[in-house]
């Protein structure tokens, strides 16, 4: 038998695809960004990190480091599977990305 594994660097919101370039475009960019903190795009994010986190369990994670989420998600799924609402590994959570000005991961201006 093994410990669990570690798994110290996770975005919990994304699927390790690349997007596809009309969505990285610096004129979409913000439109993307507005979607994902919208009703339906933070529907489609907590259904994304709840598939991602039955993923990382089952391949053995038992703990994992989010380095950063939209707005909180991961930080409310570790709610839910510490009040065992959620089957999922031990979440160490950061919150929401934090980036420089026009740095990875951060807001564009138009």
């Amino acid at each position: 038998m093994l410990p669990g594994l570690i798994n110290a660097h996770a975005h919990l919101f994304a699927d390790g695809t690349l997007l596809p370039p009309l969505l990285t475009r610096p004129a979409t960019v913000n439109l993307v960004a507005g979607f994902m903190r919208s009703f339906v795009g933070n529907a489609m994010i907590r259904r994304r990190i709840r598939t991602n986190l039955t993923t990382q369990l089952h391949s053995g994670v038992t703990t994992l480091r989010s380095v950063g989420d939209v707005a909180y998600e991961v930080v409310e799924a570790r709610a839910a599977i510490e009040r065992h609402e959620l089957v999922g590994p031990r979440i160490l959570a950061s919150g929401p990305l934090m980036a420089i000005t026009g740095g990875h991961g951060a807001r564009r201006s138009l």
